[in-house]
This record gives C-alpha cells, structure tokens and sequence, in this order.
C-alpha cells in the first residue's frame, strides 16, 4: 500500500489515504455505508470457508459498493476528487483500492 496525503473538498481537513492492488494479491474489501471503516479480506481465507460479516462495528453495512466517507465529516468523498488531489489515475471509477480512515481487522470479520 502506498500512502498519500488527501485534503477533503468538504471540511478542509488533511488525511493520509492509502492506494492499494487486489490484483495478484487476491485481496477484496468491503466499505461500511455509515462510518470512514474499511476492511480488507484475504479471498484465500473466504475460501477456505471464512464467511464475511457483514456489519461494521458502528452498526452500519459492509458493502463493496460503498462510497469512501471523511474521517471528520463523514461526508462522501467522490473517488474522482482523490484522483485529482493526488495526480493518480489507476482503477476505473467506484473500483475498491482506497483506504481513507480507520481499517478495520479482517479476523473479527470472518467466521470459520
């Protein structure tokens, strides 16, 4: 993973995101629909029968779909702002590959 600094359009506050590849790494992550949490699942752990929960610890959803929110104001930051700020342009619109905010451990979202 590669970190980069990131300032949010909406609250001005400056965070460190993190860029990170699936790709060869077999790795997928989920957003919760609430809060700033991601989690990223080892799909080799999924398949050797991990179920994912499916529920943050704030309560809210985990969701591959989910939009990236600000750690501050929890307001939606659009992938495309990120692009722009940090002169990246890798995985197409909506794809996974940012951590901003918390990242939550995959092991307590995983039942064997």
């Amino acid at each position: 993973m590669k970190p980069f600094d990131f300032k949010c359009p909406s609250c001005e506050r400056k965070h460190i995101i993190q860029i990170y590849s699936g790709g060869m790494s077999d790795a997928d992550s989920m957003r919760c629909t609430n809060c700033d949490a991601t989690v990223i699942f080892d799909l080799y752990d999924v398949a050797l029968g991990g179920k994912k929960k499916l529920v943050c610890e704030c309560g809210g959803k985990l969701s591959r779909i989910a939009p990236l929110r600000c750690p501050k104001c929890n307001n939606i930051v659009d992938i495309s702002a990120i692009k722009k700020q940090i002169n990246w342009w890798g995985s197409k619109e909506g794809s996974p590959g940012v951590i901003m905010g918390k990242q939550l451990d995959q092991k307590k979202y995983l039942d064997y």
